[in-house]
C-alpha cells in the first residue's frame, strides 16, 4: 500500500521545494550576519586568530 502511495504521487514539487527551502537558510544567515552590532564580533574574531600577546587596535596599531 506505501509503495502504491508513492508511486502514484507527483514528485515534480519536491526540487521547487528544496530550492525555497535552501534559499529561506540563505537570506537567513545573510541577514544574521549582517545584523546590526554585529561588525564589532566579526572584527574580534578576526584579530584572535592573529594574537601573539600584544594589544593591537582596530587600525593596527600598537597600544
Amino acid at each position: 500500500m506505501k509503495k502504491e502511495v508513492i508511486a502514484s504521487m507527483d514528485m515534480s514539487i519536491l526540487p521547487t521545494i528544496g530550492l525555497l527551502l535552501f534559499l529561506a537558510v540563505f537570506i537567513g544567515v545573510f541577514l544574521w550576519s549582517f545584523r546590526k552590532g554585529s561588525k564589532l564580533t566579526y572584527e574580534e574574531a578576526g584579530l584572535k586568530a592573529l594574537e601573539d600577546g600584544e594589544v593591537v587596535n582596530s587600525k593596527g596599531e600598537l597600544q
